[in-house]
């Protein structure tokens, strides 16, 4: 199994893959190539992008958090936050005059619970991605005993850093996944995403190949000494050149037997 990510690897710097990948990939898809996505995005966010491409795999998104079918719009597998930390979460972020949104799955249903919008960053996401047909954005508390699949806070840096550091200090690292980043469209914000412990890409590649059957894969991705192929500088197309090299059929097409 051939698994790729996506930012720094099959696009750099803009919302598209070229022509060539997609035609490659397309090509080695028809032919029988298992290849799919490993990405932090969430599956809204990959409709558009991976238009076109013949996949047949469930990808990974939200950073492992989920295993998801793109052909049958259904979540597969989906590592959560209970309901009790993640009312936890919520009083912390409200004590600290934070606003999280909180993505949770129904019914195959991305829904994202969200409070009153206050500062430029968060607002400006909203105000991108709440028109989208895979997003639902709903301006309620977060139901009664409805997990969590991640929460995101956007908020400038210093104020991040400091929750952050509050999340620690009271011991959340030890029993949740937390990134905190800043923000390449909002100079002076940083993100905070929290997740289940287990929430992570590699953990849902060892599901994918139980369920699939798939022991041997190879990973591209732009992290050094993180996967097998490492992708470097711009050139998008590097991932769909390697795996057309590696790819093989192991057996003459005009050889196959019944």
């Amino acid at each position: 199994m051939f698994v790729s990510g996506i930012d720094d690897t099959l696009i750099a710097g803009k919302e598209e893959l070229s022509t060539y990948s997609k035609r490659e990939i397309n090509y080695l898809l028809d032919d029988g190539a298992n290849f799919t996505i490993s990405t932090m995005r969430t599956p809204a966010s990959l409709y558009e992008l991976l238009s076109g491409i013949r996949l047949r795999l469930p990808i990974i998104a939200m950073d492992g958090a989920v295993l998801y079918d793109m052909n049958k719009n259904s979540f597969i597998k989906a590592f959560v936050i209970s309901y009790d930390t993640s009312k936890e979460i919520l009083s912390l972020a409200k004590e600290k005059g934070l606003h999280c949104f909180s993505n949770v799955i129904i019914d195959d249903c991305l829904l994202i619970y969200y409070d009153e919008l206050e500062n430029e960053a968060e607002c400006k996401v909203f105000e991108k991605l709440h028109s989208s047909p895979y997003r639902n954005y709903i301006k309620l508390p977060l139901p009664e005993k409805t997990s969590v699949v991640y929460f995101m806070i956007i908020d400038k840096t210093e104020i991040l850093q400091a929750f952050y550091n509050v999340l620690k200090e009271k011991g959340y690292e030890n029993i949740l996944k937390i990134l905190w980043y800043p923000s390449k469209e909002y100079p002076g914000y940083s993100y905070i995403k929290i997740y289940n412990k287990n929430a992570c890409r590699e953990n849902m590649l060892m599901y994918l190949k139980d369920i699939t059957g798939l022991t041997t894969t190879v990973t591209f991705g732009s992290v050094p000494g993180k996967y097998d192929v490492q992708v470097i500088g711009e050139d998008t197309n590097q991932v769909a050149r390697t795996l057309r090299k590696m790819y093989e059929i192991p057996v003459w097409k005009g050889y196959l037997k019944d």
